[in-house]
C-alpha cells in the first residue's frame, strides 16, 4: 500500500540523499519557474481490486504541476513543487475528487536549502492526498471484523524533514537529520490506520575511486498510532551501501541492512511479533546502446502491516527503455512480488505479478508530450476476496507552457 513505509526509515534515508544534498555544490541560484497541465483518461476494469465483485470504469484526470525556485541569499533558495488535480469516476461519480479533496501528488511540497562553508542545511515539507483501493480493507477495532473488498482508501500522508549534509572533503559526506512522516486517513472507517513515525538518521559516503561509492547509515525510529488497534513501535536500522559504475554502461548498486523493531503490544490487532530481518536492494543498469537500456533489481523489505504489526515483501522486477525513433520511446517492466504479514486478526500471504508497456512521444516544434500506458495485474492470495485480476488502460498528454 501506497502509505506503508519501510520500518519508517527508508523515506528518511531517500531524503537525506537527495534534494538539498545535491544543492551544496551550486554557486548561485536563479529564478526558475515551469508550469504544465496534464490530462489524462483511463479504462479500468477493476477499480476495486476485488476478486468478488469487479467494477470498471473510465476515469478522467486533468491538473497542473508548478515547479520553481527562488533565490532567497547568495546560495539559499526555496523551491516549490505543487501537483493538483481533479478525478472524475463516470459510473461511480461517489469516488470523484469532490466527494473528498482535490488530488496533491506525492511531489508537491516546498524545500528550504540553505548553504553555509561545508555544510548544506535542507528544510523539507511535502504534503499528498492519495485515494486508491489497492490492497486496502477495513477493520473494526472494537467487534474485530474485517471487510476485505474496500472501494476507496482516502488519505493525507505528510512528510517533513531536516538534513544536515556535511562536505568533509571532496570524497566525503556525512548527514544527519530528522524525519517525520504522518498518515491522516479522511474518513473515520480507517482511524485505525492513523499513525506518526519519527527517524533520527545519520550516515556517511565515501569515494573510493571515480567510479566507486561505498557508505553506511543507521536510523531509529518510533511509530505511534492514533487508536490502540495496532502496536505502537520503535524499530532500528543498520544499513551498508555500494555504488559502482564497472564500465561506462554498467553500474551496480547494492544497499543490505539489518532492520529490526520491537512493538509494545499496545494494540489488540492480536499479533504479538516483533522483527529482525535482513533487508536489501539490488539494481543493476545497462546502457546498452544510445537508443536501449535496461534494469534488473532484487528487493527484500520489511515494512510496517495495515492490520498486522509487519510484511515482508519480495520482489523482482526487470525494466528497460527503448527509443525506437527520434522524440518517441517505450518502456516497460515485469515484476514479480510475494508478501506475508506477521500475524494478526486476518493475515494474508499473496503473490502479484505485474506487467507494464509505455509508449511515449514529444512534438518537435510544439510543448506537448503524450504517453499511452498499458498495466496488468495479477493478485493471488490466501484470501479469496482479494485475489484478483486487474487491466489499466491510460492515456496522458501534457502541455508545458
Amino acid at each position: 500500500m501506497a502509505g506503508w513505509i519501510w520500518l519508517g526509515l527508508a523515506s528518511s534515508i531517500a531524503a537525506a540523499q537527495d534534494g538539498c544534498s545535491d544543492f551544496g555544490s551550486a554557486q548561485s541560484v536563479t529564478r526558475t519557474l515551469d508550469l504544465r497541465s496534464y490530462t489524462s483518461l483511463e479504462y479500468n476494469d477493476n477499480i476495486n481490486a476485488s476478486g468478488v465483485e469487479p467494477l470498471e470504469d473510465f476515469i478522467l484526470k486533468a491538473g497542473v504541476t508548478v515547479q520553481a525556485q527562488w533565490p532567497v541569499f547568495q546560495n539559499n533558495s526555496v523551491d516549490l513543487n505543487f501537483d493538483l488535480g481533479f478525478t472524475k469516476y463516470f459510473s461511480h461519480p461517489e469516488l470523484d475528487s469532490n466527494n473528498s479533496f482535490l488530488d496533491i501528488s506525492p511531489d508537491s511540497g516546498i524545500e528550504y536549502c540553505i548553504k553555509a562553508g561545508q555544510f548544506t542545511i535542507g528544510l523539507s515539507d511535502h504534503l499528498s492526498f492519495e485515494a486508491d483501493p489497492t490492497d486496502s480493507l477495513v477493520v473494526d477495532p472494537q467487534s474485530e471484523n474485517v471487510d476485505f473488498n474496500v472501494l476507496q482508501y482516502n488519505r493525507f500522508t505528510n512528510n517533513g524533514a531536516v538534513n544536515v549534509n556535511w562536505e568533509v572533503n571532496r570524497d566525503t559526506n556525512i548527514n544527519f537529520g530528522f524525519h517525520r512522516d504522518d498518515i491522516l486517513p479522511t474518513d473515520s472507517e480507517f482511524d485505525f490506520s492513523r499513525r506518526t513515525s519519527n527517524v533520527f538518521h545519520l550516515g556517511v559516503v565515501h569515494s573510493i575511486a571515480p567510479n566507486l561509492r561505498v557508505g553506511g547509515n543507521v536510523a531509529n525510529t518510533k511509530t505511534t498510532h492514533k487508536l490502540n488497534f495496532q502496536n505502537d513501535s520503535h524499530g532500528s536500522r543498520y544499513g551498508t551501501f555500494a555504488d559502482w559504475s564497472i564500465t561506462d554502461f554498467i553500474n551496480l548498486y547494492v544497499d543490505l541492512s539489518w532492520n529490526s523493531i520491537v512493538f509494545d503490544n499496545s494494540g489488540s490487532n492480536r499479533d504479538g511479533s516483533d522483527v529482525s530481518d535482513f533487508n536489501a536492494e539490488i539494481l543493476l543498469r545497462h546502457e546498452v546502446n544510445s537508443e536501449f537500456s535496461h534494469a534488473l533489481a532484487i528487493y527484500r523489505r520489511t515494512n510496517l502491516g495495515f492490520i498486522s504489526n509487519s510484511l515482508l515483501e519480495d520482489r523482482l522486477q526487470y525494466s528497460f527503455n527503448w527509443s525506437i525513433f527520434a522524440r518517441t520511446s517505450v518502456t516497460g517492466l515485469a515484476s514479480f512480488e510475494s508478501g506475508t504479514d506477521s500475524g494478526g486478526l486476518s493475515p494474508e500471504s499473496y503473490d502479484r505479478r505485474i506487467l507494464q508497456i509505455n509508449y511515449g512521444a514529444h512534438f518537435k516544434n510544439y510543448p506537448i508530450t503524450w504517453n499511452l500506458e498499458y498495466r496488468y495485474t495479477e493478485k493471488t492470495s490466501t484470501i479469496s476476496a482479494r485475489s484478483y485480476n486487474q487491466n489499466r488502460l491510460q492515456f496522458v498528454i501534457k502541455y508545458d507552457f
